[in-house]
Parts: C-alpha cells; structure tokens; sequence
C-alpha cells in the first residue's frame, strides 16, 4: 500500500463515514476532543513559531496526531448532522472542500497583512487572535465557494475551482 500516512486517513474516514466505528461514542467527547486537539496544535504551532524552530513539523503538519485526531472528529460531528438547512450548508463544504483549501492560504496571507497593521490586534491573547483567523481563514472561502455554486456554469466551476 502506497498510501502511506495519507492513505491510512483516508482508510479511517471510510471507516467513520461507512462502518461508523465513532457512532457509540457521545457527542460532547467528540466535541471535547476536537478542542482539546485544536488546542494543542494551535500552542505547538505557535511555541515552534516563537521559538523559530522550523524543522519539526510532524507535530503542526497534516501528519500531526492533533490534526489526524482532530479532523476525525469533526468529521463525524458533521456527519451527525440531519437538519436539512444544515445539511446544505455540509453539502456545499463537501462540493468546494478543494477550492476552499485552495483558496484558504491566500485568504490568510491577505488577513495577516491587514492585521499587522492594528497593534491592537496583537494585544489580544493568542486564543482570540487564532480564533479570528481561523474563522476569517474559513469563512471567506466558503462564502467564495457559495457564491462561485450560484454560478450557472458548472464547468467553469469545475475547471477554476474543482467544484462537482
């Protein structure tokens, strides 16, 4: 098997998606085990990054437990979810997750040029400002992806975003 790693993930999300090994567990662990995930590999991230230690990325990378873990459950949160307005909202991540991931980068290279101009900005706690980020990071592109869905040519889509 080929795969390495990667494989071994995408193997796992067929497994939460198909066999539903996560479906026992309650939901308040899934989301308890996110945020402690999301917690840890944000404060990795941001001690390797003070610290300029640039060479270690198995721990803030995608190869990171924290992420791996992380992902999971999110995954299989999202996978709960049967609301039907919600689930427009999950179709339409799942239809762009390429382009949002795409696109994600730019976005934030973009907030963090602005940002560095408000010195109040960096006078909140890294909490806050990782979760300002995070969300500006996120929420731009998928609002770019909705707004590229409501386009009324799918092969543009296709070609420019890799949107089905």
């Amino acid at each position: 098997f080929l795969g390495g790693l990667y494989g071994l993930i995408l193997i796992l999300g067929y497994y939460v998606a198909n066999k539903k090994i996560l479906s026992q567990c309650p939901k308040w662990v899934l989301i308890f085990v996110f945020v402690v995930s999301f917690i840890i590999n944000t404060l990795l991230a941001r001690y390797f990054y003070n610290k300029s230690i640039f060479g270690i990325t198995i721990f803030v990378w995608y190869t990171s437990p924290f992420i791996i873990v992380g992902a999971i459950c999110l995954f299989e949160l999202l996978r709960r979810i049967t609301i039907e307005k919600s689930n427009k909202v999950v179709t339409l991540i799942s239809k762009g997750s390429f382009a949002i991931y795409l696109t994600h980068k730019l976005v934030l290279l973009f907030i963090d040029s602005l940002l560095k101009k408000i010195p109040a900005f960096f006078e909140i706690g890294i909490v806050l400002q990782t979760f300002i980020r995070f969300t500006l990071s996120f929420g731009i592109p998928v609002l770019f992806v909705w707004m590229a869905d409501k386009l009324p040519f799918p092969r543009i889509k296709k070609l420019l975003l890799f949107m089905k």
